[in-house]
Order: C-alpha cells, then structure tokens, then sequence
C-alpha cells in the first residue's frame, strides 16, 4: 500500500469510528485527522470536501457490508431462510458486543444529511437499491426451494425485510436491548407461510445465543 492509499485509509476508518458513534453534524474534519493522525492539509489533497469525503466513505462502507452478507448468501450448506437468520442473529450480536454505540452509517447518513444533500442522498439510495437486489435473489432462491410460497411478491419482501432491519437498527440504538430483534424475526418470518422445520444444530452452536438473542422467540419460531 503506498502513502497516499494509506492515509487515505486512515482517514476513512477513523471517520468511519467517529460518525457512528458521533454522527455526521457533530464529527468534524478535524476530529477525523486527529484521530487518522493525518495533517489536515492531506485531507483537503485527496478530498474536494466533507460531503465528498463522506459519499466516498459511504461506498466503502456499503462494499465492505455487502462481503459480509456474501459471505452467508453464498453459503450452500444453509437453506437461504436459515441464512437470513444467521445474519441477523449476527449484526444482533455486533451491536451487543459495541454496547449499542454505533449501529448502522446508512440509517445514520440517512437520517442526518440525505435531505440536505442530494448527492449524499443519491448515493444512500443508490446503496438501497442494491442491498434489495442482494435480499431479492436469496428470496428467490427461499422461494425456489419450497421455504417461501410461490404467491408471495419477493420484490415487495425484500422491500419490507430492509425497512423492517433499518427500524429494528433505531429501535436497538433507541432501547440499547435486543427486543427488536427478537420482535422483527417473530413478525418477519412467521408471516411467510413457509413450511415448518428445524436450524441444524451446527447453526445453533455457531449463533451461541444465551442472553443475546432467545431461541424460542427469535430464531427458532415456528420451529416443529
């Protein structure tokens, strides 16, 4: 990696740290290179602006989510019902495991700049629009193997499950508890109309819930 990737990854995970945790208004130009360790010069060298900074930010942010839920759509040894779990189960777990403090930089870009921002505003919905896609296609393939009904309109899902992750995003940020969650997987895929059948115990293991998510009333509902 050479100087001018390096600092400019510096500036982008401390910005990264400070806006989740302090958000977009209250995170200035100054906190990110102090915290990057960068001159502020260098910042205004790579970066037209702040909003500039950030759109790029928001990108980078959204490649690096979307590699991690490749990681579990791709994951053949998984129905794709069962995948969806495993992925809530685990933002659930990350945001336990920072104390509530961060949370999620599309909800927080979206609630703080998107309106005075049009391009900020594009890119967040530019982002959406692809997260849906991803959601889409392990839909279809829920769909393809018997997990969902056949009448169910996947595009609308996909949809519904995003709006219905962002809300469950506030309200964890709202309560600091993992209720949310727990209500979101209980409305969510109760409402599907699937068949009824039981996670492996691979994946019980793996999801180690004890009080950060219950079984009962989140991942296992509707279990035989």
């Amino acid at each position: 990696m050479n100087t001018k990737d390096s600092s400019i990854e510096k500036l982008m995970n401390a910005a990264m740290d400070c806006i989740l945790k302090k958000g977009y208004n209250a995170t200035s130009i100054n906190d990110i290179v102090q915290a990057a360790g960068i001159p502020k010069g260098s910042f205004y060298y790579y970066f037209e602006s702040k909003e500039c900074f950030v759109n790029d930010l928001l990108f980078r942010y959204a490649e690096a989510k979307q590699n991690e839920l490749s990681v579990y759509i791709t994951d053949q040894s998984v129905s794709p019902l069962n995948r969806l779990r495993l992925m809530l189960a685990n933002t659930a777990q990350k945001l336990k495991a920072d104390q509530y403090q961060t949370g999620c930089l599309i909800l927080k870009m979206g609630n703080e700049i998107a309106d005075s921002s049009p391009k900020i505003q594009h890119t967040l919905s530019e982002i959406y629009e692809t997260w849906v896609h991803l959601h889409l296609g392990l839909f279809q393939e829920a769909q393809a193997e018997g997990e969902i009904s056949m009448d169910e309109d996947l595009q609308a899902l996909a949809e519904s499950y995003l709006i219905m992750f962002f809300g469950t995003i506030a309200n964890t940020k709202l309560t600091h508890t993992l209720k949310g969650f727990k209500r979101f997987h209980w409305v969510f895929f109760e409402n599907l109309g699937r068949p009824k059948h039981r996670l492996s115990e691979e994946i019980e293991a793996y999801l180690q819930f004890e009080e950060i998510i219950d079984p009962k009333d989140a991942l296992l509902a509707g279990q035989s």
